[in-house]
């Protein structure tokens, strides 16, 4: 009898953006995330996606990062 086991890996990912204006950030990240997830071989366990800020040393540009948690097949995939 073979005992295979099959191997998963788990990665915390952070992602940031940075631009403006601040409402267009999230649906930016969004699809980064949505495109992450849709990779073959990578399995998206959870994603929380922080409101945008303004920068203190550059006026009128804005951040906002994700962290994001994956599962994937192989780590090359990663």
């Amino acid at each position: 009898m073979s005992s295979e086991t099959e191997i998963k890996y788990k990665a915390n990912l952070i992602l940031e953006v940075i631009g403006h204006p601040p409402e267009h950030l999230e649906p930016a990240l969004k699809e980064v995330i949505d495109k992450i997830s849709n990779e073959k071989g990578v399995t998206l366990e959870d994603s929380k996606i922080n409101k945008p800020k303004e920068l203190e040393a550059k006026k009128g540009f804005f951040t906002t990062f994700a962290e994001v948690e994956v599962e994937v097949d192989d780590l090359l995939v990663l």
